[in-house]
């Protein structure tokens, strides 16, 4: 989402890597 700043992919870089970790506690889906 280029409307978006770096923060935004920073955010969703960790999300990716806590879900990806299991950092959330679950597996998430894409």
């Amino acid at each position: 989402h280029p409307d978006k700043p770096v923060m935004d992919y920073e955010a969703f870089f960790r999300e990716r890597q806590e879900a990806r970790y299991g950092g959330k506690g679950g597996p998430k889906c894409c």
